[in-house]
């Protein structure tokens, strides 16, 4: 994060705590909420499979992988949202 993130997220924080505003814990970088981590899972060995022998090679591997991913896959995980942060919220309720 940039110094102006981090002075922008003090004073959002101090401003909530301020207003005697409950603010909500998440999970950072959660895999659970995040889509491309569901989609790089497959694409790992596709790229390692591809034996890179420079960045070059591994850039092309990479792209290749995914261009690769169809459609639906896409439109799955998209849909499973909702039910991510319910589940999420869920866990953060009863914690």
């Amino acid at each position: 994060p940039t110094f102006m993130t981090c002075m922008l997220l003090g004073l959002s924080a101090s401003w909530f705590q301020t207003n005697k505003i409950k603010v909500m814990e998440w999970p950072d970088q959660s895999p659970v909420l995040n889509p491309r981590e569901s989609l790089w899972e497959g694409h790992q060995n596709a790229v390692s499979e591809a034996k890179p022998r420079n960045a070059e090679e591994l850039w092309k591997a990479v792209k290749s992988s995914w261009a690769g991913i169809p459609v639906h896959r896409c439109q799955k995980l998209v849909d499973s949202m909702q039910h991510r942060c319910e589940a999420v919220l869920k866990q953060w309720l009863y914690n």
